[in-house]
């Protein structure tokens, strides 16, 4: 087997470009996990909060209803 890599090269010299970057408000938002695995569930719910948004596990789908009627 045998292949063939070819690259090009300019002869232009790159151009540096200055990017501004724009931060965008971030809202807080109140978020039901849904995840039958433990870990998987563990691990959105972690990185949700760190966006400092309200969370809520639950295990499958009859939690989660309960959950949502409670709140």
């Amino acid at each position: 087997m045998e292949f063939t890599i070819r690259n090009s090269i300019s002869e232009k010299a790159a151009v540096e470009e200055k990017v501004e970057l724009i931060t965008a408000k971030q809202t807080k938002a109140h978020i039901l996990v849904i995840e039958d695995e433990e870990e998987v569930r563990s691990l959105l719910s972690t990185i949700l909060a760190r966006g400092e948004h309200e969370i809520e596990i639950a295990s499958d789908g009859r939690e989660g209803i309960e959950i949502c009627q409670i709140i």
